[in-house]
């Protein structure tokens, strides 16, 4: 009897003390996609555990829980809504960051003042803009994917063309010459026109924008009248399809696999599935180039969308989880770890990754993707009633392009529908 009872009294000592042990762990908890943690643990690409040496280093341990695309807005709000949570780190896409979105971080002034991020101004400036509010910092950005065009070399070539467009006006008199049917009878279409992406890309070539981070209009200025005449030329001349008010990403990304699209603006890692022969006919004729501005303008890119995912402190969570958060968004954010994560096939957010030589060596398109990222940005500000603007925005951009509206009266017209659901 006495020695039963010994055993148990040293086993109940030995479950406390493991109950100890592990409550005595330092824990920080993290919402995000599998996406964040396999590119940060290694279980992609290089295999680099940038993660696991956090671990080593400062004795946090990483409890990731990782959620399904669908719904995860939905999941992150509602943590982040509550009274108080154990989450200390949310991974944010750009889409999110509405004004409701912002109120439920900390701003991250503080921390960036007592405990710098190293080489903080490698950020692309067009992402930091993204995730600053009233002069406060809210996020941190983590994975981004520029953008680019894509070409079809031997439809360029078939006309004549040995070198991409330097300017939009040489894109666009390409598109036009490029267009037709080809000896097989199938359909060849210049360049993509999907609304409203290519036409605030169209506008933004010209000096313009759609909306400003300010929330203030700006589709109803010159440079959108003009990115819409264009447009309308080139409806009328069958450069792009009769039914392209009707097309989304994946039909525009058919075509272009199909080898009936000569010009496709798209993020940079579709590079490997255009030149995949397995799935893409025209793996072999794929070409890229950064998207040339107006000769109008005193810039030479234009600032094409670039969504990212961002690191954001919950203002709900306790001050020992934001410092424990913020070591780590530290460390993912130092010039190495941005590299070893752009090696396991993240998208990296700083320009001067891109331009490493042990970055740019294994990809072939790193060089365009830094002077894309360096200007990208979203295509707009995000705020509650986004949806409901861009359709506006789409159905009078339509109007003024099939030659139903004049476009400068297309774009009075959807300033006033759409003025009323901005953020004031």
């Amino acid at each position: 009897m006495k020695r039963r009872f010994s055993l148990t009294l040293v086993l109940l000592v030995m479950l406390v003390g493991l109950s100890l042990m592990v409550f005595a762990t330092e824990t920080l908890e993290i919402l995000s996609h599998a996406v964040h943690r396999d590119v940060s643990v290694g279980n992609t690409g290089a295999k680099i555990d940038v993660a696991g040496e956090f671990e080593k280093a400062t004795g946090i341990f990483l409890n990731w829980r990782t959620l399904p695309w669908p719904g995860m807005l939905d999941v992150v709000y509602r943590e982040l809504s509550l009274r108080s949570t154990n989450v200390g780190l949310a991974f944010i896409n750009s889409d999110w960051l509405t004004p409701r979105m912002i109120e439920l971080l900390t701003p991250l002034n503080g921390f960036l003042d007592k405990d710098p991020i190293e080489n903080f101004s490698g950020f692309s400036s067009g992402l930091m803009k993204s995730v600053t509010f009233n002069g406060k910092i809210y996020a941190i950005p983590m994975r981004a994917n520029a953008s680019l065009i894509f070409y079809n070399k031997k439809i360029l070539q078939d006309h004549g063309f040995t070198a991409p467009p330097s300017s939009f006006e040489e894109l666009i008199d390409m598109a036009k010459a490029v267009s037709g049917v080809r000896e097989d009878g199938a359909r060849i279409y210049g360049i993509r026109c999907e609304v409203p992406q290519e036409i605030i890309h169209w506008a933004r070539a010209f000096g313009g924008d759609f909306i400003d981070e300010d929330f203030n209009i700006k589709f109803t200025e010159e440079p959108m009248i003009k990115a819409l005449k264009v447009a309308r030329e080139l409806y009328e001349q069958g450069v792009i399809p009769s039914d392209f008010m009707n097309m989304v990403a994946d039909d525009w990304l058919t075509l272009m696999m199909n080898g009936q699209l000569a010009f496709d603006v798209r993020s940079a890692n579709y590079y490997y599935k255009l030149t995949d022969p397995s799935k893409s006919s025209i793996a072999e004729h794929v070409g890229f180039c950064k998207f040339p501005a107006s000769e109008t303008v005193d810039f030479e890119v234009v600032p094409v969308k670039t969504d990212f995912w961002a690191m954001g402190i919950p203002k709900n969570t306790s001050a020992e989880n934001k410092e424990k958060a913020w070591a780590f968004i530290k460390w993912l954010s130092s010039d190495e770890s941005t590299l070893n994560m752009g090696l396991n096939g993240n998208g990296p957010v700083k320009v001067n990754i891109l331009r490493d030589e042990r970055y740019a060596s294994s990809i072939p398109y790193a060089q365009d993707a830094a002077e894309a990222l360096n200007v990208g940005r979203p295509l707009w500000p995000s705020f509650d009633n986004l949806p409901e603007v861009a359709d506006i925005f789409k159905e009078e951009a339509i109007l003024a392009i099939v030659g139903r509206k004049d476009p400068s009266q297309a774009m009075i017209d959807a300033a006033k529908r759409v003025e009323p659901l901005l953020p004031r």
